[in-house]
């Protein structure tokens, strides 16, 4: 059986956002991994400051990745569709 989450967040902080992904991993029954190399993969193909200007990954939401999963290698793996440089897909 497959499970979602949604969490909503208040503010767009680290706080926020690290307590949102601890109650989403909590409810789906995943333990934090340890000393393990992870691949964080956003997925944001459309993202242009002028056809998207919103499809993108805020940094904050990787600020608070990093620092829920201090002490494993971070990886981010993000690519956007041909014609729409990577660069935008974060901000």
């Amino acid at each position: 059986m497959d499970r979602i989450f949604i969490a909503r967040v208040s503010a767009l902080s680290p706080e926020e956002l690290r307590g949102a992904i601890q109650r989403g991993m909590k409810a789906l029954g995943i333990a934090l991994p340890t000393h393990r190399r992870i691949l964080i993969q956003p997925a944001c193909p459309w993202a242009h400051p002028r056809f998207a200007p919103h499809a993108f990954t805020p940094l904050v939401l990787l600020e608070a990745v990093r620092s829920l999963f201090s002490g494993n290698s971070l990886i981010i793996g993000a690519s956007s569709l041909p014609g729409f440089p990577s660069r935008y897909t974060m901000r």
